[in-house]
Protein backbone atom coordinates (compact mmCIF):
# COMPACT_ATOMS: atom_id res chain seq x y z
CA UNK A 1 0.00 0.00 0.00
CA UNK A 2 2.64 2.27 0.87
CA UNK A 3 4.85 1.67 -2.69
CA UNK A 4 1.43 2.40 -4.71
CA UNK A 5 1.15 5.56 -2.42
CA UNK A 6 4.57 6.93 -3.53
CA UNK A 7 4.02 5.66 -7.25
CA UNK A 8 0.47 7.80 -7.21
CA UNK A 9 2.37 10.96 -5.13
CA UNK A 10 4.97 10.68 -7.94
CA UNK A 11 7.94 9.89 -5.64
CA UNK A 12 11.09 8.99 -7.47
CA UNK A 13 12.11 6.48 -4.95
CA UNK A 14 11.61 4.36 -2.14
CA UNK A 15 14.46 3.83 -0.92
CA UNK A 16 14.09 5.35 2.45
CA UNK A 17 10.48 3.27 2.57
CA UNK A 18 12.25 -0.01 3.55
CA UNK A 19 11.20 -1.83 6.85
CA UNK A 20 14.37 -3.94 7.37
CA UNK A 21 17.92 -2.68 7.87
CA UNK A 22 20.78 -3.35 6.06
CA UNK A 23 22.44 -5.16 7.92
CA UNK A 24 25.39 -6.59 5.93
CA UNK A 25 27.26 -3.79 4.53
CA UNK A 26 30.34 -4.41 3.37
CA UNK A 27 33.04 -2.25 5.73
CA UNK A 28 34.99 0.80 3.07
CA UNK A 29 37.82 0.96 5.35
CA UNK A 30 40.16 -1.85 6.66
CA UNK A 31 41.60 -1.88 9.98
CA UNK A 32 45.81 -2.35 9.46
CA UNK A 33 46.14 -3.66 13.11
CA UNK A 34 43.94 -6.68 11.74
CA UNK A 35 45.73 -7.30 9.06
CA UNK A 36 49.06 -7.42 10.50
CA UNK A 37 47.90 -9.88 13.56
CA UNK A 38 50.25 -12.64 13.59
CA UNK A 39 52.86 -11.53 11.43
CA UNK A 40 55.92 -10.48 13.75
CA UNK A 41 57.22 -6.82 12.66
CA UNK A 42 54.11 -6.40 9.74
CA UNK A 43 56.78 -8.70 7.65
CA UNK A 44 55.53 -12.09 6.13
CA UNK A 45 56.64 -15.19 6.87
CA UNK A 46 56.38 -17.55 3.93
CA UNK A 47 55.80 -21.55 3.91
CA UNK A 48 58.71 -23.62 2.71
CA UNK A 49 56.83 -23.92 -0.72
CA UNK A 50 56.54 -20.38 -1.50
CA UNK A 51 60.50 -19.95 -0.25
CA UNK A 52 61.69 -22.77 -2.84
CA UNK A 53 59.71 -21.02 -5.88
CA UNK A 54 61.53 -17.94 -5.29
CA UNK A 55 64.44 -16.79 -7.25
CA UNK A 56 67.59 -17.72 -5.90
CA UNK A 57 69.55 -14.28 -6.84
CA UNK A 58 66.41 -12.52 -5.02
CA UNK A 59 66.72 -14.57 -1.68
CA UNK A 60 70.62 -13.83 -1.88
CA UNK A 61 70.30 -10.31 -2.01
CA UNK A 62 67.90 -10.32 0.60
CA UNK A 63 65.41 -9.15 -1.35
CA UNK A 64 61.95 -10.56 -2.78
CA UNK A 65 61.26 -11.94 -6.09
CA UNK A 66 58.10 -10.16 -8.10
CA UNK A 67 55.90 -13.09 -7.59
CA UNK A 68 55.94 -12.69 -3.64
CA UNK A 69 55.70 -8.79 -3.67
Amino acid sequence: HMYRRAWHTGLKTTYYLRTLQASNIEKSTIDIKKEVRGVAGGKKEYTQAEQQACSIDAMINGGECEACQ
